[in-house]
């Protein structure tokens, strides 16, 4: 993650925390500082990545990417491009699925999966197994 990423990351956690507690009881509602230079960078970072931000996670880096889609093994990542899976579910039987796309790295590696009727999922390393 890059150090204006981090720093975003910090400011905006910060800002998030601070904004979204709850109101204490017999304290003034507006005691909180309202940071303008927050604000400002808020609104200049792309709405995907603001989103990314808030949720934790974190984009690839171009050669990480590109290495995944290419076949090479990415340290941390079990599963490759268009490998064949299974889904464990405690609904239902194991579904049968092909990775499709590696979303994220951190905090836990995710995938996007596509599913033998089509539909296409998110979901942790965890939730797969190699068939």
């Amino acid at each position: 993650m890059s150090k204006r990423i981090r720093r975003l990351s910090g400011e905006l956690g910060a800002f998030v925390k601070q904004y979204g507690r709850k109101a204490q009881r017999g304290v003034e509602p507006n005691d909180r500082r309202y940071d303008r230079d927050v604000e400002q960078l808020i609104k200049q970072i792309d709405p995907v990545q603001l989103s990314d931000l808030i949720a934790g996670d974190e984009h690839l880096d171009p050669e990480t990417e590109s290495d995944w889609y290419s076949g090479r093994e990415v340290v941390g990542i079990k599963f490759r491009f268009e490998q064949v899976v299974f889904l464990e579910s405690d609904q239902k039987p194991k579904d049968r699925a092909t990775v499709v796309s590696l979303l994220g790295i951190s905090p836990k590696p995710r995938y996007l999966i596509n599913l033998i009727d089509g539909r296409e999922i998110d979901v942790l390393e965890s939730q797969l197994r190699a068939i």
